[in-house]
């Protein structure tokens, strides 16, 4: 889709332009009018060393302090983005506290060239009604607190290569109410709170066609219910983090945020000439919880209640999904470390059904149990770096050589799978000998076991077969290779054991396999 050409490459000056815009405070503590724009230019520019803030003219007039004709702009390798604003005033309310006021819209222009040489151009207004913004507690710790009923970002514009696109893309903020706290000069420190009653989300772009692409046409649209998110950011400042990225981190760059929502509803289509897709989605609930430093990264998410309709033209039916619930999660160390440092994956999917109508197109006799499927794994483990992730000349000096440490342990701390009338659990550890990669060829020499059970798995196999997924001739294969590294528990119960013991051999049940 053309707007993805504007990438995360401006995340970083993208959400300090549009800070400007929402931004907002209040509190109990005494802070002057130009106290507050001079916080309010420092908290824009620490998330981009290359941000730079320009007022047409400051004045100040008994207690109200009016900037005029504010330009905001931040760049990195190939993209860059451009803020403007009207006017700001900062009043002194006399019981220590600020009022900011601003005019009611702002407008951007983001830049991006790709590696082609091809420029994508997007202009937008962020616009904001009822809002309200009170500043209080100390030049060194100023709390913001904000109200608003509504922001709204939409794209005015936007070109590729010179191109005009056709298109609207939507994001709005609605019955929102929240607090913003800053604090710090080397290292500034943010702590937000938000709560919106709903958010609003269009997507609509028509792509034009070229040599390579017939022309395309997206629309996506949305509504989040009870939005609400926090955060903490920790956010070194200097000129050295614009030209070493990896610096951030290095210098103490430390962030963490949560959100909520739910229920939420969303419609999409895509067509083309050759086909066209459209549908619905509903959810419960969703959420997120991201934490990032020098040190280590995790990421969990989560959803529930998820039901999806698909329309294919390729199909004379829908496509109906239904899961129960959704979760992903994924901690990973980012420093080098003389110690063992642990990790973690987690991956579910509970309770997933389809419509009759897909079962019928491989099982038209529902031979095949249709109960809801369920996945989930867990990983854990722990293992050291040699360097840091965030090393870029460590990074480009390893070029896809060898990764930059040891694994020392591995865990399966859940695996389960139920589908179609069958299951299969189990659980194992091992530990690895990294002064051995040579029993098993380049990689360091494993050492526990893995303990499976299965059920229903020979009804399976059976199942299969009568539906022709499974020639019959294959039967027999298939059962004596199942034979070999399982036990029969009885009632079509199998277990087995995978087991890799300190000299490099492996065995299945006690029986070796190498």
């Amino acid at each position: 889709m053309a707007s993805t050409r504007v990438t995360a490459r401006t995340t970083a000056c993208t959400a300090a332009l549009i800070a400007a815009g929402c931004t907002a405070g209040a509190a109990r503590a005494d802070v002057t009018a130009q106290e507050v724009w001079e916080s309010w230019k420092d908290g824009i520019t620490a998330f981009s060393a290359s941000a730079e803030i320009t007022a047409g003219s400051e004045e100040m007039a008994g207690d109200t302090l009016t900037v005029t004709d504010i330009e905001i702009s931040g760049m990195s390798e190939g993209s860059s983005i451009e803020g403007a604003l009207a006017e700001l005033t900062f009043t002194e309310t006399g019981d220590g506290s600020v009022e900011i006021g601003s005019s009611p819209e702002m407008t951007y222009t983001a830049r991006e060239t790709d590696a082609w040489g091809e420029e994508t151009v997007m202009e937008f207004t962020l616009t904001q009604t009822g809002q309200q913004v009170t500043v209080s507690g100390t030049p060194e710790e100023m709390v913001y607190d904000f109200s608003a009923g509504r922001y709204a970002m939409r794209m005015d514009s936007m070109t590729m290569d010179g191109e005009p696109v056709e298109g609207d893309m939507l994001f709005a903020l609605n019955e929102l109410s929240g607090s913003y706290t800053q604090s710090g000069e080397t290292l500034i420190d943010f702590i937000y709170s938000l709560e919106a009653g709903s958010v609003d989300i269009l997507v609509d772009m028509t792509e034009p066609e070229t040599e390579y692409s017939p022309s395309s046409t997206i629309s996506y649209s949305g509504k989040l219910q009870n939005l609400s998110t926090e955060g903490t950011a920790t956010v070194p400042t200097g000129e050295k983090i614009a030209d070493e990225p990896g610096a951030l981190f290095a210098e103490g760059l430390d962030v963490a945020f949560s959100y909520a929502y739910g229920p939420a509803d969303f419609i999409f289509s895509a067509d083309d000439t050759q086909s066209r897709t459209s549908g619905a989605v509903t959810l419960e609930s969703g959420g997120l919880d991201f934490a990032m430093n020098g040190e280590a990264v995790s990421y969990d998410s989560d959803s529930t209640g998820i039901d999806a309709t698909i329309n294919l033209s390729q199909l004379p039916y829908p496509v109906e999904v239904a899961v129960a619930e959704t979760g992903f999660s994924l901690e990973l160390p980012l420093a080098a470390t003389e110690e063992d440092a642990p990790f973690g994956l987690t991956m579910l999917l509970r309770e997933l059904t389809l419509n009759d109508e897909v079962w019928d197109l491989f099982d038209p006799e529902a031979s095949l149990p249709r109960d809801p499927a369920t996945f989930r794994l867990g990983l854990s483990g722990s293992g050291k770096l040699d360097a840091d992730l965030y090393d870029e000349e460590r990074a480009e000096a390893l070029n896809g050589a060898d990764f930059p440490g040891e694994l020392t342990a591995l865990n399966l701390d859940t695996l389960e799978l139920e589908a179609a009338g069958a299951s299969v659990t189990g659980e194992g550890s091992f530990s690895f000998d990294n002064s051995d990669t040579t029993t098993f060829p380049g990689f360091p020499r494993p050492e526990g076991s893995i303990d499976l059970v299965m059920t229903g798995v020979n009804g399976l196999i059976d199942n299969l077969s009568e539906i022709g997924l499974l020639a019959r001739e294959q039967l027999m294969g298939t059962r004596m290779m199942l034979g070999m590294f399982t036990t029969n528990a009885g009632d079509d119960r199998l277990t087995s054991t995978i087991e890799v013991d300190g000299t490099g051999k492996v065995f299945a049940n006690g029986q070796r396999l190498q």
